[in-house]
């Protein structure tokens, strides 16, 4: 036995450190879990728990041609909208009930109120402007009248208030250049 290995053949020193890079392994994995876990905890606490907030393509697209369809009713042909003219800032889902925040060409950046019925999402309405903390109350109350379950309703004031701004900027997204 040499002292240079410690006791350990060559072999041995080999398995001996495919153990400790294991154990590192499931330590790592362990403190992974337990940020997840805090990161969840954290969420859980969040307004929007509950809330699908995945703003997919698939759901940017549906949203996008369904808001453009709802802006347009009873316009002439080049007045209409197109899916094209529609900015989805965020997506929130809860139950049977989604709201989205967008941008049209002719109007303020809004909040649209959709409810899925046998399969086909339906408007319902839609709210615009700005609000401030005084006004979250409020703000829970118009949704849930709407028919919202009471975390899209909290979740909704949430982006309205504490996320305000960071979508849309300080100016109208419509403004002339210049």
């Amino acid at each position: 036995m040499s002292a240079a290995t410690g006791g350990l053949s060559h072999a041995n020193r080999s398995k001996n450190g495919g153990i400790m890079t294991g154990f590192k392994a499931i330590v790592s994995g362990l403190a992974f879990q337990g940020i997840a876990v805090l990161a969840g905890a954290a969420y859980a606490d969040s307004p929007c728990a509950g809330v699908d907030t995945d703003l997919t393509d698939p759901r940017t697209q549906d949203y996008t041609r369904l808001i453009a369809e709802t802006v347009s009713e009873g316009l002439e042909g080049s007045e209409q909208l197109r899916p094209s003219d529609v900015e989805i800032y965020s997506y929130l889902q809860s139950g049977n009930w989604s709201a989205v925040e967008a941008a049209v060409p002719t109007a303020d950046v809004g909040m649209f109120f959709f409810e899925e019925i046998d399969g086909l999402k339906e408007f319902r309405d839609v709210w615009g402007g700005w609000a401030d903390p005084s006004d979250r109350p409020e703000l829970i109350a118009w949704a849930e009248a709407l028919g919202t379950p009471e975390e899209l309703a909290t979740c909704f004031a949430h982006v309205i208030i504490d996320d305000a701004g960071e979508n849309q900027g300080s100016t109208s997204i419509f403004s002339p250049p210049g």
